[in-house]
This record gives C-alpha cells, sequence and structure tokens, in this order.
C-alpha cells in the first residue's frame, strides 16, 4: 500500500494509511495545515483521524469539503482536537457529503477572529451529520454584527439531510445553527430532514435554531421535516427555536431557559411543541402560526430547572427539579449529556400552621430553597417583621390546597424584605394585625435591595393601611403580577418609583384591584408595562398611574370602574384598547402628549354581580355586559377568574321582545360546543353565519324564517362537512332584515 505524505511548512507528517472494511483510514497529527494537507491527499470515502489529544489543528485558510469523507477524533483522547483557522471569513465549506466526530471547533484561536464554522453550498442531495462536537467563539469581531454562525446554510443551501447529536454550540451572536430561504425551484427547503437531539446551545443575540421552509413530501417521507429533541438553550435572543413556515416540526423535552424572546414559534396544525420547560423568558409561551395548537399540560411554564452551575455553562439539572422527570416518558428534559445532580442544597421545605416560618428563611434555608405552607387555609404568624436574606428563593402554597394559607405578623411595618430574587406563589397576606385585629401592617413585600426579578402568582392582599408591593426606592430588572388580587388599602397595591428607570419591565396580568388608593402605580419603566386583562374597582386616586413611563406602556382589556382621579395617567405614547371605563372622573389624564380617545375602547356599565364592600363578585352578566367577549382575542375584558353570571327574576325583564337581541355566546372561550342566543321582536327570515378572521364561511348555524321571541342555537366547532375547525378566533354575524350583528368567539382546544 502507497503511503500518504501530510506536508507542512515545517515538518513532515507520515502517516501510515489503515483499511477497515474497505475505507482507508487517514491519521493526522496536530499542526499547521494538516487536516487540508491530508484531504489533499484523500480520496472519496476515506476517513480522517484526529490523533492529538487535545492538539490544535490550525489551517491557514478555508477548507474546502468536496469530496464525501469522515473527519473525527481518534478513539480514547481525554481532551477533543482543536480545529481552527486563520481566516476571518468561515472555518469550512461543505460541497459533499460530511461527517464530524468528536471535534472542538474555536473561531477565536486562530490569527484572526473566524465568521462561520460551517457553511454549507448549493449542491443538491448533500448529506452532514455532526456528533459529539464543540462549536464556540465565532465571531467576525464587528460590534453590532449579528455575523457569527455555528452551522449555516449558504444562500442557495438544499441540503438532503443534516443530522446534529450529541453536541454544544457557544457564544455566537449569529444563529447557531441557520438554514434560510433556499433554491427557488427545489422540491424542498434548504434542508430536507433536519434531526437535532441532545444538544445544548449557550450565548447568542439570534436563534439557537432557525430553520425555514422546508417543504418535503411528507407522503413519501414519513419521517418529521423537522425533529428537535432533548435540547437545552440558555441565553439566546429572538426566538430561541424558529421553525419558520415548516410543516409538521416536532419540539419536545426541551429546556429554554434566560432567553430574549419566545420559547419556540411552530407552524401549522402538524407541528408539535411538547414536554418543553421555560423560565425567564419576556414572552412566556408559545407562539403559534397558521393554525398551530399546544397542549399546555406538557409545558413547564416559569419554572426553574436549577441548574449546576450556569456561570460557568454546567447545565445539569437539578435531580428534585421540575426538568428532572417531565420528558417524555418520565426522563429528564434537555440535552442528556449535561445529566442531573445531586441538589442537596435545593430544599423544599414544607412548614405547617404556626411554625415560625420566619426563622426557618433566615437561619435554615439555602440559594434556591422552596419554602412550602402546607396547611390549608392556615394562619401563619410572625411575631415581627421578615428580613428575607440575600439568597433567591420561592414561597409558595401546597399543591391541592382549598383556601390560600394565610401570612400575617405582629409588627406594623412588613411581611417580607426582599434581599434578592424572590418568587410567591398561592398564598394570601392579610394586614390585619394577628392578634387584636387592627389594620397595621404598612407593606407586604418590600425591596431592601437591589434584586434582578419579583415573581408574584395567584396571591391575595388584603387589609394593609401601606402598600402590597413597595419598591422602596430599589432596583429591579423585573416584575411579573398575574392572578392576584388586591383588596382594602390605604395606599397603593403595588408601586414602584422614585429612582430613574427603577424597573425594566413589568407584566401586570390577570388580577384585580378594589377599595384602594392606586392599584399599579410605576414609573419611569426603563423598557415595558404591560396592564392587561385586569378589573379595577373604587379608586381612591387612579387605576393606572404609569408616571412619566415613555418606553412601551401598554394598557389593554382591562375594566377601570368608579377611579376618584383619572382611572387613567400616562405619559408619552401609551398602547391603550379594548378597555371599558365607567364611572370615573376622567377616563385617560395624558401627559407630554396629545393622546386621542383610542379606539376599541367605549364607556359603558360593565354590569358586575356585586360591587358591595361585603360580598364583591365582578362577574360579568353574560347577556347585558358589554364587556363580554370584546378583549382583543375575543374573550371577556378583565381578570378572566371572575367568569359570568345570567341575571334572574327582574334583571332578566330587561331582555325582552321588544327590540332585536345578540348576545355574546356562552362559554367563551369554549371546547368543544358553545351556545348563541338572541331575540327577534317580530317574525322575520334569519341567518346566523360563521366566519374566520379571513372573512371566509365555516358554517351557516340558522337560515330560515323564525317566530318573535327568544332563540338559541349551539355551535359544536365544525365546518359545514364535518371536519373539526382550528383552534383560533371566530366571528359569527346575525341577519334578520335591518339588523346585522357581529361578535366573537373564541374556540380553545
Amino acid at each position: 500500500m502507497k503511503c500518504k505524505l501530510l506536508l507542512t511548512m515545517l515538518v513532515v507528517v507520515v502517516c501510515l494509511p489503515t483499511v477497515i472494511l474497505g475505507q482507508t483510514v487517514i491519521q493526522v497529527a496536530a499542526g499547521a495545515d494538516n487536516i487540508d494537507n491530508a484531504l489533499f491527499g484523500a480520496a472519496a470515502g476515506d476517513t480522517l483521524e484526529l490523533i492529538t489529544d487535545g492538539g490544535v489543528y490550525n489551517e491557514t485558510f478555508t477548507t474546502i469539503i468536496d469530496i464525501p469523507v469522515t473527519i473525527r477524533a481518534a478513539a480514547g483522547l481525554t481532551n477533543k482536537p482543536i480545529w481552527t483557522c486563520d481566516g476571518a471569513g468561515r472555518l469550512m465549506t461543505v460541497s459533499a457529503k460530511l461527517t464530524l466526530d468528536g471535534i472542538a471547533f474555536d473561531g477565536s484561536l486562530g490569527d484572526s477572529l473566524t465568521a462561520d464554522c460551517i457553511r454549507t453550498g448549493p449542491e443538491a442531495g448533500l448529506v452532514l451529520k455532526v456528533n459529539n462536537c464543540l462549536i464556540q467563539n465565532f465571531n467576525d469581531g464587528v460590534v453590532g454584527d449579528e455575523d457569527g454562525h455555528g452551522i449555516k446554510g449558504g444562500s442557495e443551501a438544499r441540503l438532503d439531510t443534516l443530522i446534529i447529536t450529541n453536541s454544544r454550540f457557544e457564544h455566537m451572536p449569529g444563529e447557531h445553527i441557520s438554514f434560510k430561504d433556499g433554491v427557488a425551484d427545489s422540491s424542498h427547503g434548504p434542508v430536507k430532514y433536519t434531526r437535532i437531539e441532545h444538544c445544548t446551545f449557550w450565548d447568542g443575540q439570534n436563534e439557537a435554531i432557525y430553520m425555514e421552509d422546508n417543504d418535503n413530501d411528507s407522503s413519501t417521507d414519513p419521517q418529521p421535516e423537522l425533529l428537535v429533541n432533548h435540547v437545552t438553550i440558555v441565553g439566546v435572543g429572538s426566538k430561541a427555536i424558529y421553525p419558520k413556515e415548516i410543516d409538521g416540526a416536532v419540539i419536545k423535552n426541551v429546556i429554554s431557559v434566560n432567553n430574549l424572546e419566545y420559547p419556540a414559534r411552530i407552524y401549522n396544525t402538524s407541528s408539535v411543541a411538547e414536554y418543553i420547560l421555560f423560565n425567564n423568558c419576556p414572552n412566556d409561551y408559545i407562539s403559534r402560526q397558521d393554525g398551530a395548537t399546544v397542549d399546555y399540560s406538557r409545558l413547564l411554564q416559569n419554572q426553574e430547572p436549577y441548574f449546576a452551575d450556569v456561570e460557568t455553562g454546567d447545565f445539569a439539572v437539578a435531580a428534585n427539579s421540575p426538568a428532572a422527570k417531565f420528558g417524555e416518558g418520565g426522563v429528564a428534559l434537555g440535552d442528556s449529556n449535561n445529566g442531573t445532580w445531586d441538589a442537596a442544597d435545593i430544599t423544599r421545605w414544607e412548614i405547617v400552621e404556626n411554625i415560625d416560618w420566619c426563622g426557618l428563611v433566615k437561619d435554615a434555608t439555602t440559594a434556591g430553597d422552596t419554602i412550602m405552607f402546607v396547611t390549608d387555609g392556615g394562619s401563619y404568624m410572625s411575631p415581627k417583621s421578615n428580613y428575607i436574606p440575600s439568597r433567591e428563593l420561592v414561597l409558595m402554597a401546597a399543591p391541592g390546597l382549598t383556601n390560600k394559607p394565610v401570612l400575617s405578623t405582629n409588627d406594623g411595618g412588613y411581611i417580607g424584605k426582599v434581599n434578592a430574587n424572590i418568587k410567591v406563589s398561592g398564598l394570601a397576606f392579610n394586614g390585619l394585625h394577628a392578634e387584636n385585629g387592627a389594620t397595621s401592617t404598612f407593606r407586604m413585600l418590600y425591596l431592601n435591595k437591589d434584586i434582578g426579578k419579583v415573581e408574584i402568582e395567584d396571591c391575595d392582599f388584603y387589609n394593609i393601611r401601606g402598600r402590597g408591593f413597595d419598591g422602596a426606592a430599589k432596583k429591579v430588572d423585573t416584575l411579573i403580577v398575574n392572578n392576584c388580587r388586591f383588596w382594602d388599602f390605604l395606599n397603593e397595591a403595588m408601586r414602584v418609583k422614585d429612582v430613574p428607570s427603577q424597573i425594566q419591565v413589568a407584566k401586570i396580568t390577570n388580577s384585580s384591584f378594589w377599595n384602594v388608593k392606586y392599584g399599579v402605580y410605576i414609573a419611569d419603566v426603563g423598557e415595558e408595562l404591560e396592564v392587561s386583562h385586569c378589573t379595577f374597582l373604587n379608586m381612591a386616586e387612579r387605576a393606572v398611574y404609569a408616571k412619566e413611563d415613555t418606553n412601551g406602556t401598554v394598557i389593554r382589556d382591562n375594566i377601570f370602574v368608579s377611579a376618584k382621579a383619572a382611572a387613567l395617567k400616562v405619559y408619552g405614547t401609551p398602547v391603550i384598547e379594548y378597555n371599558n371605563f365607567w364611572d370615573n372622573t376622567l377616563d385617560i389624564d395624558s401627559q407630554d402628549t396629545t393622546l386621542v380617545f383610542p379606539v376599541f375602547n367605549f364607556v359603558d356599565d360593565p354590569v358586575f354581580k356585586d360591587t358591595s364592600a361585603a360580598n364583591v363578585d365582578l362577574a360579568l352578566e353574560a347577556n347585558n355586559s358589554p364587556a363580554v367577549g370584546a378583549a382583543s382575542d375575543g374573550s371577556n375584558l378583565g381578570d378572566p377568574r371572575w367568569g359570568t353570571w345570567i341575571a334572574t327574576g327582574v334583571e332578566s325583564e330587561e331582555l325582552t321582545p321588544n327590540s332585536f337581541h345578540l348576545s355574546q355566546n356562552y362559554p367563551n372561550p369554549f371546547n368543544p360546543e358553545t351556545t348563541i342566543e338572541y331575540v327577534l321582536p317580530m317574525k322575520n327570515f334569519v341567518k346566523l353565519t360563521v366566519y374566520n378572521l379571513l372573512g371566509q364561511k365555516v358554517t351557516t348555524l340558522v337560515n330560515k324564517e323564525q317566530i318573535a321571541g327568544g332563540h338559541s342555537i349551539s355551535w359544536n366547532g365544525t365546518f359545514e362537512n364535518g371536519a373539526k375547525a382550528a383552534s383560533g378566533l371566530y366571528l359569527y354575524k346575525i341577519e334578520a332584515g335591518d339588523f346585522i350583528v357581529t361578535k366573537k368567539m373564541l374556540l380553545l382546544k
């Protein structure tokens, strides 16, 4: 057999090729240009084996792969061979079948930064397989530029197969994997079949995975067009996983944490996203397009996986974290190569009524601990104001309780002085003095230091002479309040003010406020203030005071009733839409701007069930409330947890056959069936039709002459041919003589 000589400028590396089952294996030592030299003498189907443990293989120019080869690390190495390049463009261009295994690719070790690791060419039928590789530090060095990719398709890429397994991508400003557009006349998009499994993506400014426009015929290829399975994604920008316009994408067993937008976006009803944990993503849901649906019972929203060490990139999940057994088949989510760790210092403390939980929090907990209050409706009294230590904690009610555990104090100060990131869930905070019943507590949760994030979920705050949440001139990056109730305050339910850009993002959603001075008083938000689907009643001053907030204020889908001053005081150019105002001294007080009363807002009585102080029930009357079905998504305005009620007796006489009337469907949202009621004052020909948002007819429910009086019809969410309609917003339209009315309804599956 003929020997092959690998020539470099300084040394001659003699490689003795071996033949295994007809395949030539060429062993290559570390050094400058040794890989290119080996490729120069290789034949189609050969294998290059990099044999130097942790050795640096530095190539002067971009390596061109134009014959089918395998390049792999030798078996038994402790450290991966490192492949780098002096060229600033890309390390490698691929125009033939290529398999890579066990190699580290680094874009920062050559004479200049390298922008991309792997760029594929336009050749049809390419197959690229990457296993057990590390791809990191690819960046062209231009500040603000988004170049720097791990694997990128060229402008006319059209791979047949892309398989990436057991690999890791780190520290790149561009997409870690990016295949866009493709050849216009190709039978498929840039990649016909993609499988990405057991991989980690860490630190980037754009998507971790961006795959676009795959269009292969699933009838001839039963495999999914895109499978993303068991991946961990931490700290990337935009959408973590973006299968743009791909039909049949399957995304599962994923951990997505600290990413700048959606955990994923899916298209079409054939796509699947399930067994996913996501946390600390501004858009904390799976974005859906073209009728795609998500089973939220198979998602863990805003849950902490408790990584071993995020700063060093150790993404092993704690053995007792939610991520450890939520995966399909009861296995851990995320990249299985990261494993789990014995989180002895992440403890779930379970405490019963009358236990000194304050002392426990102060003395016994460590960072990441969960304090679980397990007594149904139990009284947890603190003898004095409690300093929550400078470590991240979760305070929560045990699952399955009928009544919230109640936290109170005999001290007139505060329940908790917060010194670190905190999440509070399922608890009630009562400001009455635990012994003599006087309204004494001044603050419930009170910031004592600048921190990153406060989350308050499904909590009640009441009988407080001060505030529920007080920023107290400290900075917090993110404040999330969801499914909470605040009532009977002498001051603000929530206040964050006094410091410029004291808070960057504040989201107040699905919550209720009544008998308080201010509902939400937040000043000078750095990035975004959102108040949506909230109900406000009897404000001594204002419902929402967005003081000097000029950066992205959104006030949408709320109900504001009886504010002594303006219901809203706003600055700049906020988005104020789909709100119900009633009985306010002034609906909107606009400062530093000329604000025309925005579209989709209206002034009318929302028809609450009971507004008496002792029996507050802010449910909406199903037939007469203008707030029913009036939200931007077709649901009811205000806090959705109140639901609706139906007036009886004298109250129902308002709905008589003296005039036409079309009621809001109920239930709404609905699954699988909803009822539509209407009234005719006289005999008339009636047509009742369901449309989608494009104005296309879905089905006709009524098309006949009917007598005067009340009528009802049900829709089971199907087309006229019996096919099931997708989840989404639909319109129903009644036509009876000159009476023509259209309303919205929401089908959720």
